[in-house]
């Protein structure tokens, strides 16, 4: 970069810490989209729970930050396809100088003014600028590296719950088909037999329950470590006093995906109900079955009593019949 234009912007490009070699590649094909000659090759800058590349563009003097904002915004798309296996992609600009961001919300560090470019996106496009930029910059690259672990576990939280709600919309279905079962359409042994085959599905749809809740909360919990991780890493950052203080942008960076977690505690709390409803489910129908088992047993008590009568009723017989003959003879006897 050529040492008489101080303003730069640096693409930092945020990936998991444990895949250094997979991030040099991705270095390479950052650089090529870029244009950069060889000389120019990003570097990699460890940062807590990521790993950086950060390629920088050197600025024409004459450039102020905007033209440079459009600039990177008509960037090739050869350069979003070797962003994609990042968590986080973000154009920082260092300046000396404020100039025409006067009106842009900010956020005031001894070094000098953090101006956030894009509030609806914060942290994907920043200005920093000041008389030591690039001591701004070591403070907010950590800061950026806690967003970027936090949408990392935000991505495997999100789609840990999409697919399981998807599976508990089947569990639900199968649930209310054999809450709707009514004993009288079987009777006997044939309505035992119903009724343990769906206390069977429901004892395996509830363990199926009970694994995905815990996977859910697992991945909740998580994500919820790495926002509050993101947010004391926020509130940890020195301030320069209220002089010139417009608005803290880098207090609003973990709000969007603090709503997220939220959204996906709410989800996983639909898990957990229909948890308990299966629970309920098999306990009622585990009552069905006793029931019929109990009718079962009264009807075989009623057919044991019947036989003992019959068998009463044969002794008897068969007692009278026994004194006529005893009789008979008896008198036969005399006779002779």
């Amino acid at each position: 970069m050529d040492p008489a234009t101080p303003d730069r912007a640096l693409l930092l490009a945020f990936f998991p810490a444990d895949t250094e070699e997979r991030v040099r590649s991705h270095a390479s094909r950052i650089r090529e989209a870029l244009a950069l000659p060889e000389t120019a090759a990003p570097r990699l800058v460890a940062t807590g729970p990521a790993l950086v590349v950060e390629a920088a563009l050197p600025l024409a003097v004459e450039e102020t930050w905007k033209g440079a904002r459009e600039r990177i915004d008509a960037a090739p798309p050869a350069l979003a396809e070797a962003l994609k296996p990042s968590r986080l992609a973000s154009w920082v600009f260092l300046s000396s100088g404020l100039d025409a961001a006067d009106s842009l919300p900010r956020t005031t560090l001894p070094e000098g003014d953090v101006v956030d470019l894009a509030p609806d996106r914060p942290g994907e496009r920043l200005l920093l600028a000041g008389a030591s930029p690039d001591r701004i910059l070591d403070r907010v690259r950590r800061v950026l590296a806690r967003l970027a672990a936090a949408r990392r576990h935000l991505e495997v939280a999100r789609t840990y719950t999409t697919e399981i709600l998807r599976e508990k919309q089947v569990v639900d279905a199968s649930i209310n088909k054999v809450l709707r079962y009514r004993i009288g359409q079987a009777k006997g042994q044939e309505a035992i037999r119903v009724l343990e085959e769906h206390l069977q599905e429901m004892s395996q749809n509830y363990a199926r329950l009970t694994r995905n809740a815990w996977i859910i909360d697992g991945a909740i919990a998580d994500l919820r470590v790495a926002v509050q991780t993101l947010e004391k890493e926020v509130d940890g950052l020195p301030r320069a006093g209220v002089a010139g203080l417009h608005d803290d942008a880098l207090s609003r960076l973990p709000e969007a995906i603090h709503e997220e977690l939220e959204k996906l505690e709410r989800q996983g709390r639909l898990v957990h109900e229909s948890l308990e409803t299966a629970k309920t489910a098999i306990t009622t129908h585990s009552m069905n079955v006793e029931i019929v088992r109990s009718g079962e047993l009264i009807e075989l008590q009623k057919s044991t009593e019947e036989l003992q009568k019959k068998a009463v009723s044969f002794q008897s017989a068969a007692v009278l019949i026994e004194l006529v003959v005893v009789f008979a003879y008896t008198l036969h006897s005399w006779e002779t």
